[in-house]
C-alpha cells in the first residue's frame, strides 16, 4: 500500500478486500486439539544443521541467509543492534489506547504501512508451541496470541 497509495480503504484493512469474504461458523477443515506438539529439533531446518538431511544441506546450512542479498543485507543490519539489545529499559511507556480492536488496528496498519500484503491476527493454539528447545528442555507456550503475515 505504501505513502503514496490512493486507497480510501483504512490503513489497517489492507491492499486486498478480505472483509468481503464470507465468514463461515464452523471452519471447513478443523485440527483438533489432540495434535502433539514436537520439538525444535523436529524443524526441518534444524535438521539440516545436526546434519539429518545428510552431509550437503548440513554445510549448505551456515549459508541459508546468506544466499539471497536481500536477507544478507538485512542480517548485517540485524547484527550490528544486537550490542545495544540489552540495554536499560526506559521506566516511560508509550500511550496504549484501551481498545483491544484499537491496538489490532494499529498493529495491522503498521504491517500494511511497512508493505504485507495481508497481515492477521489469532489466538495461538497449544500444538503451535516447540515441546522441546535444541538443547533438549522443556518449553512453556509464552504467547496467547500470534500476528501472521503475507509478504508476496
Amino acid at each position: 500500500m505504501g505513502i503514496f497509495s490512493r486507497s480510501k480503504q483504512p490503513m489497517h484493512l489492507g491492499k486486498y478486500p478480505m472483509e468481503k469474504i464470507k465468514r463461515v461458523d464452523e471452519p471447513i477443515r478443523k485440527i483438533t486439539s489432540d495434535v502433539p506438539r514436537v520439538p525444535q529439533r523436529a524443524n526441518f531446518f534444524m535438521r539440516a544443521r545436526f546434519g539429518d538431511l545428510g552431509p550437503k544441506p548440513k554445510q549448505e546450512f551456515p549459508r541459508f541467509v546468506a544466499k539471497y542479498p536481500l536477507s544478507k543485507a538485512h542480517a548485517k543490519a540485524k547484527a550490528t543492534e544486537l550490542p545495544i539489545h540489552d540495554g536499560e529499559v526506559t521506566p516511560d511507556k508509550a500511550p496504549i489506547p484501551d481498545s483491544l480492536q484499537e491496538r489490532t488496528n494499529h498493529i495491522k496498519a503498521l504491517i500494511q504501512f511497512l508493505d504485507a500484503d495481508m497481515v492477521g491476527i489469532c489466538e495461538i493454539p497449544e500444538y503451535a508451541w516447540y515441546s522441546h528447545d535444541l538443547d533438549g528442555n522443556p518449553t512453556e507456550p509464552r504467547h496467547k496470541y500470534a500476528i501472521g503475515m503475507l509478504i508476496d
